[in-house]
């Protein structure tokens, strides 16, 4: 049908321009983790080294130095500032390279560090520590998770995690509230991020696949057959950072927009959805015209056998039966008559009989004892009088 193919058209042209539209852009470079700071510079870790390329980053990495002699565990960036996470110490400093490293003494052995609007989160195995910001105080707060909860990435204002049992879950960003399932992430996961949930929340799957979930609906994301070593998401750019396990032709370090402009795929999906749309006006019009001729066509047939009924023009052989049945009926009611004509002089003797005996009865004063004779005198001399006298 011509509704269906040009629904086709529209889906093809849709799925072709978003796969235009977010193609991974590969950077050069090989790097364990990256991050960009809202300040436009992409901050990275590896080969225990920390490295710095300002946006847009085409692979000329550079080197910063650390104040401090350290392996390297983590890294995080914010709005303003970059957090290095040490052995024992959390470096810190402007996101645009333009200050000195601050060191602030670590509460435990912390293994990921994860920022929030308020907090910086330190994990330590089953336990966990909040910072609050801009945290040169280092004055850490341990936190109870009797859920225990993995932290896996975190916006402004939630904690993203994974449960043992591999479930998404969502906190505030304090953790004063319990964590609740993300029911639209069904099945086991690895690592939720939620760093732009404004506009989106990421996932990797069991096996390793990237998930998108929006307003309650899910899709996979294509990697390019890649599998995401880790992945960062920077909220006011809505770019995603994505480090592999393997290397492309490039390096291993990918960029994905998170939104993109669908101005021109619209502008080519318009004139095929007015075509649809003037489809599905003429269906409905042909559609009405039918019914209505149908509904005068059963109109008319109800007409025609009613009419039918009303005036009927029997054949001849019908009227001659009638005719028959007539002349039977008027041949009955004359035997009828006619012996009716016999009866009714017998009738009248009868009750001539009767009035006699009344009569007697009547007079039974008179009579006495004898009335019962009398009667039946009467009517045995009545009966022969009529008998003898037809």
């Amino acid at each position: 049908m011509e509704y269906d193919t040009l629904t086709d058209q529209i889906n093809n042209k849709i799925t072709s321009g978003i796969s235009k539209g977010t193609d991974w852009n590969a950077i050069p470079g090989g790097l364990d983790k990256v991050s960009e700071s809202a300040k436009g510079f992409l901050w990275g870790l590896g080969s225990g080294n920390v490295w710095l390329c300002q946006s847009p980053c085409q692979g000329n990495w550079k080197q910063v130095k650390l104040s401090l002699d350290s392996s390297i565990r983590d890294i995080a960036t914010d709005d303003s500032q970059v957090y290095v996470l040490l052995q024992n110490q959390l470096s810190m400093k402007s996101s645009d390279n333009t200050d000195e490293w601050v060191n602030v003494n670590l509460p435990d052995d912390i293994e990921k560090i994860i920022s929030t609007a308020s907090y910086i989160w330190g994990q330590a195995g089953d336990k966990k520590y909040k910072l609050p910001k801009p945290g040169m105080t280092g004055n850490w707060i341990p936190v109870k998770d009797d859920l225990n909860i993995k932290i896996t990435s975190a916006s402004s204002g939630h904690l993203y995690g994974i449960s043992s049992d591999g479930k998404a879950m969502v906190t505030d960003e304090a953790l004063q509230t319990s964590w609740s399932v993300i029911p639209e992430f069904g099945g086991k996961y690895s690592a939720i991020f939620g760093d732009a949930d404004q506009t989106a929340i990421f996932g990797i799957d069991s096996t390793n696949s990237l998930n998108r979930c929006l307003n309650g609906r899910c899709y996979g994301v294509d990697t390019k057959g890649y599998t995401p070593q880790s992945i960062t998401i920077e909220p006011s750019s809505k770019q995603m950072w994505m480090t592999t396990t393997s290397p492309g032709k490039s390096g291993n370090i990918f960029s994905l927009p998170i939104t993109s402009d669908y101005t021109d795929i619209l502008k080519s999906v318009q004139p095929i959805d007015k075509k649809r749309d003037d489809s599905v006006k003429k269906a409905e019009t042909q559609f009405e015209q039918s019914t209505y001729s149908g509904m005068m066509a059963r109109q008319f047939d109800y007409l025609k056998k009613m009419l039918g009924d009303i005036f009927a023009i029997k054949p001849a052989a019908s009227h001659e039966a009638d005719q028959q049945k007539i002349k039977d009926e008027i041949d009955n009611t004359d035997h009828e008559a006619n012996l009716l004509k016999d009866v009714i002089p017998l009738i009248q003797k009868i009750l001539i009989v009767l009035a006699s005996i009344i009569g007697v009865y009547a007079f039974s004063d008179m009579f006495g004892s004898m009335t019962h004779l009398v009667a039946l005198a009467v009517m045995i001399g009545g009966t022969y009088y009529f008998a003898v006298n037809k």
